[in-house]
Parts: C-alpha cells; structure tokens; sequence
C-alpha cells in the first residue's frame, strides 16, 4: 500500500488488513480511523519504534535476508520484544522456522512459497507442497 487511494480501493475489493513496503503516519492513521490493521514496512530499530509508537499493531522487517535473517529477528528481541514483528524479503520454507524460534510473530514470503516456474506452469501440487512444507516446519 502505497496510497490512500490504495487503502481505499483494497477495502473495497474486501482487504481485511495491510501491508505497505514502508511506513508512512498518514497511511497508519486511515487505516486506524477505519478499524483496519497496516503492517507497514521497517527495517531499523529507530523505524520499528517510530511506526510502534505512530499505532502499527505489527512491523514488517524488510528486507531481512539483508540483516542477517533470524539472527536479527533475535537481536532485536532483547530491546524490542514486545513489538511484533514480521519478517520478510528473504524469508523461505526451509528458514521459516527459524525466524518463528527466533522470536518473530509471524512469516512473510511470496517467492519462497510460489515459485516462478510453480506460477507459469499452473503447478498448484508443488505450491501445496510448500505450503505444506512451511506449516509442519513452523508448528515445531
């Protein structure tokens, strides 16, 4: 979500929450005055706070792999805690858990769970498998 406009017209297509690349006040009051929780996109532990303090319910870590990945997630544990925190860009099946052990509330991944080839090729067996994949990795 990049826009009010984007906001509004995912509302009406029936988005039930957001998530933006980045985190804009403007974006995170809207979607606050109409009940509807942003994760929006952070990266340091100054912007985890700010987009915190501004009424995020939730923070996209963006781009993890480029942080160190569950090591990250780890190291802002101490500090930062009691923020949830979503990690994504980078995550897959195989180091999914590994971010969940490591303190993160939840995953984020596309390209990990829909490969290219599974997408072009209607392959909906190898994108279950994943799905399935992921979900007994992270129930551990």
């Amino acid at each position: 979500m990049l826009s009010i406009a984007d906001l509004e017209q995912a509302l009406a297509a029936g988005a039930e929450f957001y998530f933006a690349p980045y985190t804009n006040v403007t974006l995170l009051h809207w979607a606050q005055e109409h009940q509807l929780p942003l994760v929006p996109g952070v990266l340091t532990p100054n912007e985890i706070m700010a987009a915190w303090q501004a009424g995020a319910p939730a923070v996209k870590v963006f781009p993890i792999s480029a942080m160190g990945g569950a090591s990250y997630v780890s190291s802002l544990q101490g500090p930062l805690g009691h923020i949830p925190l979503i990690p994504t860009g980078g995550v897959t099946v195989d180091n999914a858990a590994a971010m969940i052990n490591a303190g993160a509330t939840a995953v984020g991944l596309s390209t990990g769970l829909f490969a290219k080839a599974a997408i072009a090729t209607a392959d909906w067996s190898a994108i279950t498998q994943a799905a399935q994949r992921l979900t007994a990795a992270c129930q551990r």
